[in-house]
């Protein structure tokens, strides 16, 4: 029966966030322009991504655990 109280919550809490009203919060305040250009912006962002993930492949583990008994 626990998922049935799951699911229960589950819709109660989708019909919640279904009545309200968005929040308009992402059209206000001043403008900004980055000072380099888009490209050279969208490069950083991607070399960061890979630098970022990079030791997470290079140091993750190949071999599976052993077997909890």
């Amino acid at each position: 029966m626990q998922t049935g109280r799951v699911t229960v919550a589950a819709l109660a809490f989708s019909l919640t966030l279904a009545g309200t009203r968005p929040a308009l919060a992402h059209g206000f305040g001043p403008t900004y322009d980055i000072p380099i250009p888009l490209w050279l912006y969208l490069y950083g962002a991607a070399a960061a991504v890979v630098l970022a993930f990079l030791p997470l492949a290079l140091f993750s583990r190949k071999e599976r655990d052993a077997p909890y008994r």
